[in-house]
């Protein structure tokens, strides 16, 4: 994963519409036969796309403070995961 880790980066840092480019054929040539669901693949293309190619989206101010709650979260639920959803499954 330090592939995503270096692509988020370097569209952190793109600010040309050819660095851009260069990104998205970098990222669609990256996950091509990565996953195993060709559609988880173009739902994380498309996300990562969308990150790279609209800087902002404005939204209201309930959706922003809920999504920075998860936000904040998310490295907690990232490291914890794999504990929980097996006895959701069962």
């Amino acid at each position: 994963m330090l592939w995503l880790v270096a692509l988020g980066w370097a569209g952190a840092r793109a600010t040309a519409r050819w660095q851009q480019l260069a990104l998205t054929a970098v990222l669609v040539g990256s996950t091509y036969g990565y996953f195993t669901d060709p559609r988880r693949g173009a739902f994380v293309v498309a996300g990562v796309a969308l990150l790279l190619w609209v800087p902002a989206l404005p939204c209201p101010r309930v959706v922003r403070r809920i999504a920075g709650v998860l936000a904040s979260a998310s490295l907690y639920i990232y490291l914890t995961h794999w504990l929980v959803y097996p006895h959701l499954e069962e």
